[in-house]
Order: structure tokens, then C-alpha cells, then sequence
């Protein structure tokens, strides 16, 4: 059994009970130094090998993925009771898929796209009102059709180790399973909740 299919099954019933954490995950780094940080972000995408996110390239979050560091993910989905934990390997994707799903992307995210060019990611800046002036001037550029910025990526966060958790009411027990991606078949185990 891929796990990747029952979480692509536990996210639409998610979305069907309009759980406000379907569509983001939760990512945690350690970069090369060990120094961990987690963030929420918006799950773009779920494919056969892993979940797919997207970065910009001043994002102190490219920097470690791009170095190799490792990541961890966390869904949450509270309406119905489910949690993974996902590991694996970082696999920048290419910038005709990236151009490709760009245009799919919100406004408002395809301002802050083209805001990251002169105030990258996670740099201080003077105050909101400057921040929000910023962004909404970049709205021309989305009227006007632009392609995506430089610096725009994504990746697909191939996973090799699942965790799936069914902290179900109508379980006796809670359900915790461990997956394990070897020589290209999931290993299955129950662990102990």
C-alpha cells in the first residue's frame, strides 16, 4: 500500500469537512549546523513520490533545502482526527513545471512573488504600511499577465518515511503506522500509539 494514496484520500475528506488545515502543512528544517525552525506553509501539491511546495529563492527555507538539509513535514487535519509526519529527499523541480503551476497561484502570492526581488524573504523592513504599499504596487505586474520573477522554485518533497496517526473516536486504540520507502516498495509496520 503507498501511504501517499491514503493521504491524498484523508486530504479530500478533509477538504469535504472544510478543515481549515487542508490545505497547509508544516515544514521543519535542520540545516547543516543542526539549527531546527518549522514554519507553515501552503501544500501545493500531493504526487505519487511526495508533496510538492513552493519557495522563493531568498527564502532562508531555500537556502536549506537546496544545501540538502532535512525537512520534516506535519499535516494535521483536525476534522477528522488524522496526523502525518513525512521525511525524505528534496528534489528541486524544474522551471517549466514551476512557470506551469505558477499560474495557478493567488494574487496575492504572485505580488509578494515579484516583491521578493528588492525585499527578499524574511528581511526586515520599516513598517506595515510600507510592506503593504509594496506589495499592492506589484498588482500591475500580475494585470498585466508577467511571467513568474526570477527566483521563483519549487520542490517536490519526495518521501521516503510516513507516519500516519488515526486518532479516530471510534477506534478503541488509536492507529499509528510507520511506512518505510525500500527499494521502491512501502514497507508497512504498527507501532504503539
Amino acid at each position: 500500500m503507498n501511504p501517499l494514496t491514503a493521504l491524498i484520500g484523508d486530504r479530500e475528506r478533509a477538504f469535504a469537512a472544510e478543515d481549515p488545515m487542508a490545505k497547509t502543512c508544516t515544514l521543519a528544517l535542520a540545516d547543516q549546523f543542526g539549527q531546527a525552525s518549522a514554519r507553515t506553509l501552503v501544500l501545493r501539491g500531493i504526487s505519487d513520490r511526495g508533496l510538492v511546495i513552493f519557495i522563493n529563492q531568498s527564502s532562508p527555507k531555500w537556502r536549506v533545502l537546496s544545501a540538502g538539509g532535512h525537512y520534516e513535514i506535519l499535516l494535521w487535519y483536525p476534522s477528522i482526527q488524522c496526523q502525518y509526519r513525512i521525511q525524505g529527499q528534496a528534489v528541486e523541480l524544474t522551471d517549466g513545471e514551476v512557470r506551469q503551476s505558477w499560474q495557478m497561484r493567488p494574487e496575492p502570492g504572485k505580488r509578494l512573488d515579484f516583491l521578493y526581488h528588492e525585499y527578499p524573504q524574511s528581511s526586515p523592513i520599516l513598517d506595515r504600511d510600507l510592506l503593504i504599499d509594496a506589495v499592492m504596487s506589484r498588482q500591475t505586474l500580475v494585470d498585466e499577465g508577467q511571467p513568474p520573477p526570477a527566483g521563483i522554485t519549487a520542490f517536490e518533497l519526495a518521501a521516503t518515511i510516513i507516519e500516519r496517526l488515526d486518532l479516530s473516536p471510534d477506534l478503541e486504540v488509536h492507529d499509528r503506522r510507520l511506512f518505510t520507502l525500500v527499494d521502491g516498495h512501502w514497507q508497512n509496520q504498527v507501532l504503539v500509539p
